[in-house]
């Protein structure tokens, strides 16, 4: 299932076992808004996902303020947890996309 928000063409995407929210400028997460949502969700994986990593090769390039924390192999569908990601200062237009996978089971 998609939506995209008419008013601020932010995009929700829910799947089997994963959602993603992507926005990009004008309403995409600005610089101190992002620190925000990284802070909060420092504090929600720890609370709810203990165990959950930090994963430090989930870094998308110098102009963009992301941490995942993420388990299982690059590619494979055990692959799970949870990213953001902002370019809120990125010269080609801000983007921001937040992505949440659950393990994913054979049935």
């Amino acid at each position: 299932m998609a939506w995209i928000d008419p008013t601020t063409g932010v995009f929700l995407r829910l799947e089997k076992a994963k959602c993603t929210i992507k926005a990009h400028a004008p309403h995409a997460l600005g610089c101190s808004d992002a620190k925000d949502v990284l802070a909060r969700l420092e504090i929600l994986v720890q609370s709810e996902f203990p165990d959950l990593p930090v994963d430090p090769d989930a870094v998308v390039g110098g102009n963009s303020l992301s941490k995942g924390w993420l388990t299982g192999p690059r590619g494979s569908l055990a692959r799970w947890g949870v990213f953001l990601t902002a370019f809120p200062d990125d010269p080609d237009g801000n983007s921001s996309w937040l992505w949440i996978r659950a393990p994913q089971t054979d049935s």
